[in-house]
Parts: C-alpha cells; sequence; structure tokens
C-alpha cells in the first residue's frame, strides 16, 4: 500500500507539473500572440502617421505656393498699374495703332482718311 502511495503521489506530481508547463506554454503562446497583435497595431498607427503627416506636408506646400502665386500677380497688376499710370502722366497716351505720340490733332479734321486707313 505504501508503495501504491508513492505510485499515487508520484502519479499526481507528474500530472501536475505536466498541467503547469501545459500552462507555462498556452501562457507563452498566449503572450506571444499578444505581443504580435501589439506590433501590427503599432506597425498601423505608424503608417497611419506617415500618411498623415505626408497629407499635412503635401497640404502647406500647396499653401505656400497659393501664397507664392498670389504675390505674383498682385505684383504683376501693380507693375501694370504703375505703367499705366507712367503713360498717362506723360500726356496723350499712345496706343497700338498710333504709336507713342498719340494722334496729331490736325489729321482729326474732317475731310481726311482716318488713322485706320480708310
Amino acid at each position: 500500500m505504501a508503495l501504491t502511495a508513492i505510485g499515487v503521489l508520484a502519479g499526481i506530481a507528474a500530472a501536475s507539473m505536466a498541467s503547469t508547463a501545459g500552462y507555462q506554454i498556452k501562457s507563452g503562446i498566449d503572450a506571444s500572440s499578444a505581443r504580435d497583435e501589439a506590433l501590427k497595431d503599432q506597425n498601423l498607427r505608424q503608417d497611419q502617421a506617415r500618411t498623415d503627416a505626408k497629407a499635412q506636408a503635401d497640404r502647406s506646400e500647396q499653401m505656400q505656393s497659393d501664397i507664392l502665386m498670389k504675390s505674383k500677380r498682385q505684383q504683376g497688376t501693380r507693375e501694370a498699374m504703375d505703367y499705366a499710370g507712367a503713360d498717362a502722366q506723360g500726356g496723350a497716351a499712345g496706343t497700338m495703332l498710333t504709336g507713342p505720340s498719340g494722334v496729331d490733332p490736325s489729321a482729326l479734321s474732317l475731310g481726311r482718311s482716318s488713322l485706320l486707313g480708310g
């Protein structure tokens, strides 16, 4: 009977160790699975952050380009107005048809040909 009791105790100990080993293996697998899942989540968040940062950089670059273009348009408008103002200050402004000297008043008398050649 003592031998049977020792055998039973040995069997219980062996079963307990096997159960503990099985639990440890399962816990290790669960921890590894959780770690892999966390790593996937982190990679997804990093990819999303990169995408968001690139989109923000693109928007910023577009805004800077728009500001530069607007500045150039305003500068071009300002230069054109200054040029037109300078022409007007010089007296009768010329046109593409009349040239820089404008129209000679004697050419405007009745009965003569027009400036357009008719």
